[in-house]
């Protein structure tokens, strides 16, 4: 019987193709519709198999809703659920569970086109729940992944836990999917979902919770991503638990990332006890935006803020956003929103409330005569500071309006910041 070998090299999935008589893999190795009558309970030998092997392009595989897992007390690693082999086109994979496996729940190797993965619920994979494993010279183009669950995946052999990941991705629509519990505890880091050096994609109604790790977690993540569109999402309660001072919780970080938009996205509750946590970062990259976000209850033993500008980050836009009651605990900085070292970005009409700790800040950014447009933000209640911000030739402009004096804000200006009290 054919057998998939899976490998990781580089961070990345290899595909090569053994031949094995003992394998438990049920192969689909010819073009047809298939659906699975019952569930499929298998007791692996030899590490490295798989439950069910796709090599043929131009199927349909229907789980038929029944449960595709390992054999409770079978420990053989390195069982993965649905392996779908390099190079093919066309494939749909929906309706079923997977889980409890040693392995992957779903790997889609390179080189695939038209792959389109639905309603389907992934449980206790400790090598990733969803893992689309293209490369810099055969990259994973066109498909969708919608309807989907996945939870507690919590990393392999001390590596990261990922719930989904996506590597070298084009075109791809992530819809109305969760990923939940994902957590390498204090082994690892961990990730909600995982977007690396991806192209043009769409991540839509997808909801990020009690993600985590230890170093870094991160409810949604884009590393070296562009074009981008990221639409009514949350993170809520994502944490990290070193006490390094590189360690910190994140709801969505775009880091490295070129022309990406988020909408109408909200993170809660990222924190960390020891180190410091972000609703919403953005580091050294350029030209991104966040619109209508909304950003609260974030905390750090350090730094707590609900957006963060970071690096080398240019030509960004964080408009029309609300940062509340991020904690930066009894020896911390909270921030409404804190910029360290980008430049000509617009910070143009946030609100910025209630933002505590030892020193509590609505706005702060770093730099002396910064080159950023600071303009039409409202601050209101931060414990210390509302706009920390030095200019020595010019002046932000900020009206201080008596407090309670909400009439003030009608006779400001679009490009004047007011600070109440």
């Amino acid at each position: 019987m054919l057998k998939l070998y899976l490998i990781f090299l580089s961070s990345a999935l290899v595909c090569a193709q053994i031949t094995k008589a003992d394998s438990v893999c049920s192969v689909i190795d010819q073009p047809g519709n298939y659906e699975y009558g019952a569930d499929n309970i298998v007791s692996p030998s030899d590490p490295d198999d798989a439950i069910v092997c796709i090599t043929s392009s131009n199927v349909v595989v229907d789980l038929g809703e029944h449960v595709f897992a390992q054999t409770p007390g079978n420990t053989v690693g390195g069982l993965n659920g649905v392996v779908i082999s390099a190079d093919l086109k066309n494939v749909t994979l929906r309706n079923g569970n997977i889980g409890n496996v040693t392995g992957a729940g779903i790997i889609v190797n390179e080189g695939c086109e038209n792959i389109v993965i639905e309603n389907i619920q992934i449980r206790e994979c400790p090598a990733g729940g969803i893992l689309l494993a293209g490369t810099s010279l055969n990259a994973i183009k066109d498909g969708s992944i919608i309807d989907c669950l996945v939870l507690s995946c919590t990393g392999n052999n001390g590596g990261p836990a990922y719930g989904m990941r996506l590597v070298e991705c084009d075109n791809f629509v992530l819809k109305n999917c969760v990923f939940e519990n994902n957590d390498a505890g204090t082994i690892a880091s961990g990730f909600g979902l995982s977007l690396e050096n991806c192209d043009s994609c769409k991540i839509v109604d997808c909801s990020a919770q009690n993600n985590g790790g230890n170093i870094l977690g991160v409810g949604i993540s884009l590393f070296q991503c562009r074009w981008a569109i990221v639409r009514n999402c949350n993170s809520m309660n994502t944490i990290a638990r070193s006490a390094s001072g590189t360690s910190k919780a994140v709801g969505f970080l775009i880091n490295d990332c070129d022309h990406n938009t988020l909408t109408d996205c909200i993170v809660k509750h990222s924190n960390s006890s020891l180190s410091q946590s972000y609703g919403f970062e953005l580091l050294d990259g350029s030209d991104n935006m966040c619109v209508l976000c909304n950003s609260r209850n974030n905390s750090g033993a350090t730094v707590a803020a609900g957006f963060a500008i970071n690096g080398t980050e240019s030509q960004t836009a964080l408009m029309e956003c609300t940062s509340r009651i991020n904690n930066g605990g009894v020896a911390g900085t909270g921030y409404g929103i804190y910029i360290n070292g980008p430049q000509n970005c617009d910070i143009w009409q946030n609100k910025l409330i209630g933002n505590t700790g030892l020193i509590g800040v609505g706005l702060k950014d770093t730099t002396t005569d910064t080159t950023n447009l600071i303009a039409g933000n409202l601050s209101f209640q931060n414990t210390t500071t509302a706009f920390d911000v030095n200019r020595t030739s010019g002046s932000l402009p900020v009206l201080f309006a008596t407090v309670g004096d909400f009439s003030t804000i009608a006779s400001a200006s679009d490009y004047e910041n007011i600070a109440f009290t």
